[in-house]
């Protein structure tokens, strides 16, 4: 899963936002607004993009 963001190396670090922040105890909902309030400026599609590799990692810490 998180190798298929390996050839966008600029939203790997969103991915792995996702997957980091149950582990530390951070809302994903609350994380995952955030993310869209941080590309906002950039457009929808960059938004969607970073939402879904915000999203690719919350469910790959699911499945550790």
């Amino acid at each position: 899963m998180l190798l298929r963001f390996r050839k966008r190396e600029r939203v790997l670090n969103v991915v792995i936002a996702g997957a980091v922040a149950p582990i530390i105890g951070i809302d994903s909902n609350v994380m995952k607004e955030s993310v869209k309030e941080l590309f906002a400026a950039k457009g929808e599609e960059i938004v969607a993009m970073n939402v879904k590799a915000f999203e690719t990692g919350v469910e790959y810490n699911k499945k550790l």
